[in-house]
């Protein structure tokens, strides 16, 4: 009777064991399963850098300040800021046409970057970069400029010369290419917060 009864509370205290275990992994997987979860939430997160734009059409080292285009920017990064973009302006993974992204979109959910996040740029030359997905990058103005113009209704962005972004924004925005081609792009005008947001469609340079 002793040994039945001692074989029972062996029995049970396995049992017993085998859920703590199978809960303590369950648990374990749960934590894994949300750390992937924040991964591909962030995917397009990084710290914060803006730009300060040179306008003008670059040739031969020289910039040529009357033609429309960016001969240069220069990223100034903040790594104490760490902000959510899709939480401030609309992320449309799976429309990779900045054209048909503006058809759709309401200019009411382009929040103000600068102002969420109190910053102080320069207007005239100021820019904050977002990307909405890996193939359309956004730049975020506070007035117009050079590259801006107006048919009455809508904003058109106009490029006279590619657009080769560094290494650094690339992989900082989570952007699939590098080069923005020479074009004319749509503008998202939000009149309540006059915040002018230039999409911009970003291939690959296969010159590379």
């Amino acid at each position: 009777m002793k040994k039945l009864f001692f074989v029972i509370a062996v029995v049970m205290l396995v049992s017993f064991w085998a859920c703590e275990r199978e809960t303590i992994q369950e648990n374990q997987s749960t934590i894994v399963d949300e750390s992937n979860l924040e991964t591909v939430d962030d995917k397009y997160y990084g710290g914060f850098c803006f730009y300060y734009i040179e306008y003008g059409f670059k040739w031969a080292g020289n910039c040529y300040s009357h033609i429309p285009g960016i001969c240069e920017y220069r990223r100034i990064c903040i790594p104490k800021i760490i902000y959510k973009p899709c939480q401030l302006i609309p992320c449309w993974p799976e429309i990779l046409d900045p054209w048909i992204i503006y058809e759709k979109i309401d200019p009411r959910e382009f929040l103000s970057i600068r102002d969420k996040l109190e910053l102080d740029i320069d207007v005239r030359q100021g820019a904050i970069p977002f990307a909405m997905n890996e193939a359309v990058l956004g730049l975020q103005f506070y007035e117009e400029n050079r590259l801006l113009s107006s048919n009455g209704k809508d904003y058109i962005y106009t490029l006279k010369q590619d657009l080769v972004l560094d290494k650094e924004s690339v992989e900082q925005l989570g952007l699939r290419g590098n080069v923005v081609k020479a074009g004319e792009y749509p503008v998202v005008f939000n009149r309540e917060n006059k915040t002018f947001n230039a999409l911009l469609g970003v291939e690959k340079d296969f010159r590379q």
